[in-house]
């Protein structure tokens, strides 16, 4: 039973990810938000000075520091999601695969998951797919990982090393 729960959250947070992807930008810009809430001062304040491009754009927490917050929080949702995404099918894959081959499996199906998911917002006027946000992707599945599997290790280490109460 628990197996059938697993594939559940799986396809429906997959289904969740293409949902997201399948929005066009302007109803998930959060930059007038920004505005309402934060002013222009404060945002400089809080950011470091930093200049970059990522895919054709650049990034400047001085000429922009709204675009700036946008896109980190864009990508840090990428590294959420796919952490959770990562987890969830390292889960469903469960114990009938050596920890190892799930970890290869789990990242492999992440990779796919996220080609994917740029192949859809392709479609979606007002989104451009980017390869780089696979990579994202990716290291946001190895963030989750590490995390489930140091967490999962320490609670097995504080299990057997603390005595039971009967």
């Amino acid at each position: 039973m628990r197996q059938y729960v697993m594939i559940i959250a799986l396809v429906v947070w997959i289904a969740f990810i293409f949902m997201l992807s399948s929005q066009p930008y302007k109803d998930q810009d959060i930059q007038p938000e920004l505005h309402r809430t934060v002013t222009a001062q404060t945002a400089e304040k809080i950011l470091p000075n930093v200049n970059f491009i990522y895919h054709h754009t650049h990034y400047s927490s001085q000429r922009d520091p709204f675009q700036l917050l946008e896109f980190l929080f864009r990508k840090s949702a990428h590294l959420f999601i796919y952490a959770v995404l990562v987890v969830i099918g390292f889960k469903t894959a469960g114990k009938k695969m050596r920890q190892s081959g799930t970890v290869a499996l789990s990242m492999l199906f992440i990779t796919i998951v996220a080609s994917l998911d740029e192949l859809n917002q392709r479609r979606i006027p007002g989104r451009t797919s980017n390869p780089q946000d696979i990579i994202v992707d990716f290291i946001g599945g190895c963030i989750g990982i590490g995390i489930y599997l140091t967490v999962t290790y320490g609670y097995q280490r504080y299990k057997t090393s603390t005595p039971s109460i009967k």
